[in-house]
């Protein structure tokens, strides 16, 4: 479902305040959509819930969504909303063995499964550079 089909769509976002609720509306301006928002909330299980029990429509993370058929997940495009994941570390600190062997899994799983182009960003004390999807952080 391209996000201009959602103009006028009676729908339940997350709250305002939440990284996730920022990337949709991001998304939902850059193609003039404005859906009619009945509810907000950040609750997964009860945005699900409240899907089940109503005619409204939920943007929600296809790894969340429940299988069953009461519920479908339809894809988004035009754009599609992708959430970056990120590392965060606390700076000054050395690495540690275990750490530095974590960040190595990750960076492994990251380019395996990785659907977008990725930069670089190195770690702060001195480990291997780690690459994530998605854009630089500011």
């Amino acid at each position: 479902m391209r996000l201009i089909e959602l103009h006028k769509q009676r729908m339940i976002l997350p709250t305002p305040h939440s990284s996730t609720r920022r990337i949709i509306d991001d998304a939902l301006r850059s193609v003039g959509s404005v859906p009619v928002i009945v509810a907000e909330m950040d609750s997964v299980a009860a945005t699900v819930e409240l899907v089940r029990q109503t005619a409204l429509a939920a943007i929600i993370s296809r790894l969340a969504t429940p299988e069953g058929k009461d519920v479908r997940a339809v894809a988004l495009e035009s754009p599609t909303p992708l959430r970056t994941p990120g590392l965060l570390m606390r700076s000054g600190r050395p690495s540690t063995p275990a750490l530095t062997s974590f960040i190595g899994i990750l960076r492994r799983l990251v380019l395996q499964h990785r659907t977008v182009p990725s930069r670089q960003f190195p770690l702060p004390a001195g480990g291997e550079r780690v690459r994530l999807r998605g854009r630089t952080p500011s």
